[in-house]
């Protein structure tokens, strides 16, 4: 209890102190702790040492949060987590084409760099150029998709400026089972993947196994599209859009009573075209190719050392080759671009938990401690020259984190209220000393309704591609920071339609959070002569708006989930021409709806049948906002239909879905148009 109490002063003392002069950058993977709301009452969850979340349940957290589970990812047919994170509210993917375009996340309207990206609490967004494509991770190898929605530097470390993404993987093995799936698409698209567990008993304790899999997956790509060549629509070919990629993932996991430990491997390989802009019908970059190669490894050991105490020692390390070449870039000489570089990252992670009893049986406490150690290097052929071939980050972290809950009454419908505060410092080798503050609360009024608000001041270090590459980089550059606020209300409660024994019980959910971003030091690409660009701080940026997200269930059988997002971020540097503009690429209203219907025809047979529909509103592709620079805004619809045989032992499922129902023709970047209508059919089996 005395080291929360410090913890507590040191904050307050803290927040006086201007965070000007102290504020350099900062990161964290301090916890979130998770509040039971469904009888409103507040104690401490049984430690799970086996779970891979970062995230609490979105009932709990001071900032919201949604999860989508693999059941929801396989009803929207998404191939690749991109497909499935377009319907999460305040989330815009910005695709630039097909399947082996870039995808990138925008949240709440901020940069793709302003995005933390884990993969089981690993971080694996690039640090040389500060994103994540999330068209090279298929989708078929997650279990759940955690996405938070605010400002979280404090407890995810740095980049975390608009939010986080934890890509979870499969990790309890209940028995032992074999699944083979196969897909064949429009473009000449193929997809298929193999995936096995078996249970293993190290400890005797029936927990652990090992669990494999591997995705192949083939597209030529290329796709027509309509091109408005000064005023006439002409018919046109995208081409150089092809991909060829392989991932296989591997977990091996046991645990005791008091011990776990998982090993986890993910391998990548790929090969694609990266077709630029349509200008004037023709396509930039036509030959222009991209060859990847990632492996990550991590290993997590968590104990139990004595009654609600939990030590837990995360190692990872992260290896990225990257060759991309392009024979018809003349500016770097008559043979064009030919970059190789070879990232690493190495990051060792250690956190000890306390959950303590008090005095009160209405009070509970928790604390947190974390030490994390990072080292990224990256060697490539295309750095400053001053530079030379090789650049290093250090990074070295201490973090805290409470929570306080208090139970009003021993009455279970009195409600309760949590409070955390997080705090941590880092140190950076190449940018110096970094503090990131965080305080929330969560107000469970009763069973069905809970308030929160939460208050964060983050950061992001500059890539290093913003650092150190050729020709624009920018050694000089300060970190970016930015102080989110939100609040927000959850409800939750059933109903009963027309009788419960004709339509049965209705479950339902519905939330609003309201948010507020103000980010300075923003890095942009500026033109500093006529014929260079370099990277400079010299943004600031605003965004605000509110999101929305209703759910209802019918007893299991019929589902329904609506978002909305209205958010207006705006450019507010004091000496820019587009000050109080809305940002490039940041549309205004998000809109996404799902429905999925499941029947059981018989014991041996069960139909599967929903549509899913997106739509994005305009977007200016000039900071100017003129008219003439509006995308207009789309919607896209898919629907599918799934047939599922549960035969002793096995389960085969066929399915057809089509995407791009309408054959909308539309570009969610300009000049980079999608595909239209396209058609997959696939079959998937389960052997156990």
């Amino acid at each position: 209890m005395k080291t929360l109490v410090i913890s507590f002063v040191f904050l307050a003392a803290l927040l006086q102190v201007p965070f000007e002069a102290l504020y350099s950058q900062s990161r964290t993977t301090s916890l979130p702790r998770q509040i039971s709301a469904t009888k409103a009452t507040v104690r401490l969850e049984a430690i799970d040492i086996t779970a891979n979340r970062v995230l609490s349940s979105s009932e709990r957290l001071a900032a919201p949060a949604t999860v989508l589970n693999a059941a929801t990812i396989q009803s929207l047919g998404a191939r690749q987590i991109a497909d499935a994170l377009a319907f999460v509210p305040g989330v815009f993917v910005r695709n630039y084409g097909g399947l082996g375009g870039l995808k990138t996340l925008s949240l709440r309207g901020a940069s793709a760099s302003q995005t933390a990206v884990l993969l089981d609490g690993v971080r694996v967004q690039s640090t040389q150029s500060g994103q994540f494509d999330f068209s090279t991770f298929p989708a078929s190898m997650v279990e759940e998709l955690e996405v938070l929605r605010g400002g979280g530097a404090a407890v995810f470390g740095g980049s975390a400026m608009a939010g986080a993404v934890n890509i979870r993987t499969k990790s309890h093995i209940q028995q032992a089972e074999l699944r083979a799936e196969a897909e064949a698409a429009s473009f000449q698209e193929f997809r298929g993947n193999l995936t096995g567990a078996l249970p293993l008993d190290i400890f005797g304790t029936g927990k652990g196994g090992l669990s494999a899999g591997a995705e192949v997956q083939t597209a030529q790509g290329n796709y027509p599209f309509v091109f408005n060549d000064f005023g006439q629509n002409l018919l046109k070919e995208r081409s150089n859009a092809d991909i060829r990629q392989v991932s296989a993932h591997a977990l091996l996991s046991s645990q005791s009573n008091r011990f776990s430990l998982q090993t986890r491997a993910f391998v990548r390989s790929s090969e694609r075209g990266t077709p630029g802009a349509v200008v004037q019908g023709n396509i930039e970059m036509a030959r222009a190719r991209l060859g990847e190669d990632d492996v990550l490894l991590s290993v997590k050991a968590a104990y139990i050392p004595a009654e609600q105490v939990l030590f837990t020692i995360l190692a990872s390390g992260k290896f990225n080759t990257l060759h991309y070449r392009d024979p018809d870039a003349r500016q770097f000489g008559l043979g064009g671009i030919n970059e190789r570089f070879f990232a690493q990252d190495f990051s060792l992670n250690g956190r000890l938990r306390f959950d303590e009893t008090t005095n009160s049986p209405l009070v509970t406490v928790s604390h947190e401690w974390t030490f994390e150690h990072n080292r990224s290097t990256l060697q490539g052929n295309m750095l400053q020259p001053g530079v030379g071939t090789f650049v290093e980050r250090i990074n070295t972290g201490i973090a805290g984190k409470g929570d306080i809950r208090w139970k009003f009454s021993d009455n279970e419908r009195a409600g309760a209220l949590a409070s955390n505060i997080a705090v941590r410092f880092d140190h950076f080798s190449d940018i110096g000393v970094a503090i990131a503050p965080l305080l929330g609360s969560a107000w469970i009024l009763d069973s069905a309704w809970t308030l929160r608000g939460e208050w964060s001041w983050n950061f992001r270090p500059p890539a290093f591609n913003e650092l150190y590459y050729l020709n624009f980089g920018n050694s000089r550059l300060q970190p970016e920071r930015a102080q989110c606020w939100n609040v927000g209300v959850s409800w939750q409660g059933e109903q009963t339609i027309f009788g419960e024994v004709l339509f049965g019980r209705l479950g339902l959910k519905a939330s609003i959070d309201g948010f507020f971003h103000r980010t300075q030091n923003q890095i942009l690409a500026v033109q500093t002569t006529p014929f260079t660009i370099s990277a400079q701080n010299i943004a600031e940026a605003q965004s605000y708006g509110v999101e929305s997200r209703f759910h209802a269930d019918l007893e299991q059988h019929l589902s329904l989930t609506l978002n909305y997002t209205y958010q207006r971020s705006t450019n507010e540097t004091p000496t820019s021409f587009s000050r109080g503009k809305q940002l490039i690429y940041t549309p205004e209203h998000l809109a996404s709806a799902q429905a999925v219907w499941k029947h059981d025809i018989s014991s041996l047979l069960r139909l599967h049948t929903g549509f899913s529909a997106q739509l994005v509103g305009g977007r200016f592709y000039l900071p100017s906002n003129s008219p003439e620079s509006l995308l207009p805004a789309f919607a896209v619809v898919a629907v599918f239909c799934e047939t599922t045989f549960i035969l002793p032992q096995t389960q085969v499922s066929v399915r057809l879905q089509a995407d791009n129902l309408f054959d909308e023709g539309y570009a969610v970047i300009r000049n980079f148009p999608m595909p239209g209508r396209a058609l997959r059919l696939s079959t998937k089996a389960i052997f156990r």
